[in-house]
């Protein structure tokens, strides 16, 4: 697919610079066509150059939709697993258990959790 504009345009400007130069219309107007399908050939290779590489990125892109997706099953695997463990930790705070060790648990838990969630916003540190 060539681009008419600007081959035309490029032509033309190069016909009227050089005629007004030295005034030969004819071998001018040749140039000028000559011109004009040089930026073509350009265009066109340039063009089948492109068209040859959408398979390619067309195949980039794919991989790139299957690693999100991944990502995001595997991200929504582990705000579920993270669910059932915080839903543990609060059921652990009922139980009956000599010396308060459930209740020691489901705090130890709910901390862990806690700074896995301060972790992922960026606080590396909890005075």
């Amino acid at each position: 697919m060539t681009d008419p504009g600007l081959t035309d345009l490029i032509a033309v400007a190069l016909g009227d610079k050089i005629m007004h130069t030295n005034g030969s219309g004819d071998r001018n107007r040749a140039y000028a066509a000559h011109v004009a399908l040089v930026v073509e050939q350009h265009t066109n290779g340039r063009m089948t150059e492109l068209e040859a590489r959408v398979d390619e990125w067309s195949a980039e892109y794919r991989k790139g939709i299957r690693a999100r997706d991944n990502w995001r099953a595997r991200a929504e695997k582990a705000e579920a697993t993270i669910a059932r463990v915080e839903k543990l930790a609060n059921d652990m705070r009922g139980w009956c258990s000599p010396h308060g060790v459930s209740l020691l648990y489901s705090d130890r838990i709910r901390e862990v959790l806690e700074w896995t969630e301060l972790a992922a916003v960026g606080v590396t540190r909890v005075d």
